[in-house]
């Protein structure tokens, strides 16, 4: 079910926020139209609301930029070195970890790094942060 910017806004009156910040190591690279996809299916599987998505291809990489009513995925490729740094913000009732397990999910990295931040209005500060690591061994999928 789609929502439209009112809802949104009114789940956001006590702005809180989660950003997923995730480096993506020795990945599957699919082609540009592919990762666009996989980047929509995981809007809504972080139950967020696309606005655009725009896309450059950038020598053997590309970058993927999609704004969302709830606030934002970013996906820059390095095709060559199998790298991927991914950005995923969400205010409101958006559940970003879930649109991050689906992309990990498709992109099946050998190892990731990255942080969970929780962040508020309340105090114009951080609250928590919570790192993410894991190193797959082969077969472990």
């Amino acid at each position: 079910m789609k929502r439209d910017v009112e809802d949104v806004i009114r789940d956001m009156e006590n702005v809180y926020g989660r950003h997923v910040i995730i480096d993506l190591y020795n990945c599957r690279i699919p082609r540009l139209e592919e990762m666009i996809n996989i980047v929509k299916k995981a809007i809504v599987k972080s139950n967020m609301t696309e606005i655009e998505t725009w896309s450059a291809q950038l020598g053997d990489g590309y970058s993927i930029l999609s704004l969302v009513v709830e606030s934002h995925i970013s996906v820059h490729v390095w095709s060559e070195q199998r790298y991927i740094a991914l950005d995923v913000y969400t205010c409101g009732k958006g559940i970003p970890e879930d649109g991050v397990e689906y992309i990990l999910s498709e992109l099946q990295p050998e190892y990731y790094d990255g942080i969970v931040v929780e962040r508020s209005l309340r105090d114009g500060v951080v609250i928590k942060g919570r790192y993410l690591s894991k190193k797959y061994r082969r077969g472990d999928r």
